[in-house]
């Protein structure tokens, strides 16, 4: 099933009526039926959004995306208090065995080099340095072979001379758009289930509200490198966001199905959960690009 995914750029009230969220400019008035929503992103300092509306829209477990002044993302809206938090379910989650959070990680960082190896490929690039780490890979990744591959695949697919952290390569700013996209799409799937998305299996820094959704994604950021590689220009524009917003809604296989992104993340985190919750013994996940990076669905906007 596709979702919808909105992006809100122009001046508009947003309230709620009828099972629908209503949208409304100076022109004209859109209606969004709640039921067919996954996620709405403000990209405006002058869009109004009634209380009402953000309370029905966190029933549904829509993501709701606030971008700050530079038009990039600043706040995330996510279900915190669903029905399914408890503290007995929240009891479970601290107590997870440290030995099934340990392989988790381990098919994490596995998956992760295994897609950028493919991502190297896609674009043409020399392969053969990450394929020699993930032959090194160990239990719990305990020589950090994650961190290594990832600094070796940014030289390989970008240049020599890139890093995440330099704020003067304009395609970092499209990529950090895109992993926040695809973090809040895991938090708020985390929240459904009652989950902390504080307690990582992995990821425990004091400052990361969103240590288990950064432990999650690492296998999926392939999804948004694949674009950013083939856009011809990476500016943070209205419709490059909205493009970058609607990966989500394209198709990837997950463990041998074609699936669009977003109902593969619900599976991929249910089936995560199902593992550390002790409700099944094998955890498998695979997944794998199949369609053209540079395929659109978004227009303008």
């Amino acid at each position: 099933m596709s979702w919808r995914y909105v992006f809100v750029t122009n001046p508009c009230r947003i309230t709620y009526t009828n099972n629908n969220i209503v949208v409304q400019t100076f022109e004209d008035s859109n209606y969004l039926n709640l039921d067919e929503l996954n996620t709405i992103v403000i990209d405006t300092p002058e869009a109004v959004i009634t209380s009402r509306a953000l309370v029905e829209l966190s029933k549904k477990h829509v993501c709701i995306m606030f971008n700050d002044e530079k038009m990039l993302p600043s706040a995330m809206v996510n279900d915190s208090f669903g029905k399914a938090f408890s503290p007995k379910r929240i009891q479970t989650q601290i107590n997870w065995p440290q030995e099934r959070k340990e392989k988790l990680w381990t098919k994490i960082v596995g998956q992760k080099i295994i897609n950028q190896i493919q991502t190297v490929r896609m674009f043409g690039a020399d392969s053969r340095p990450l394929e020699k780490h993930l032959s090194c890979l160990e239990y719990n990744d305990e020589t950090n072979q994650e961190a290594v591959v990832a600094s070796l695949y940014f030289s390989q697919v970008f240049s020599q001379n890139f890093t995440r952290d330099n704020n003067a390569f304009d395609i970092n700013g499209a990529l950090n758009y895109g992993y926040t996209v695809l973090l809040n799409r895991i938090t708020t799937e985390l929240s459904k289930h009652g989950i902390l998305s504080q307690l990582g299996i992995h990821h425990h820094s004091v400052l990361n509200r969103y240590n288990l959704s950064s432990d999650l994604i690492e296998p999926w950021r392939f999804v948004i490198d694949n674009y950013v590689l083939s856009m011809e220009d990476v500016e943070m524009t209205p419709l490059n966001k909205a493009r970058i917003v609607d990966r989500l809604n394209h198709e990837i296989k997950f463990n041998g199905k074609r699936q669009i992104v977003s109902n593969a993340l619900n599976v991929y985190v249910e089936n995560c959960l199902r593992y550390l919750d002790g409700d099944t013994t094998k955890f498998e996940f695979e997944v794998e690009q199949v369609e053209e990076p540079n395929h659109e669905n978004a227009r303008n906007v």
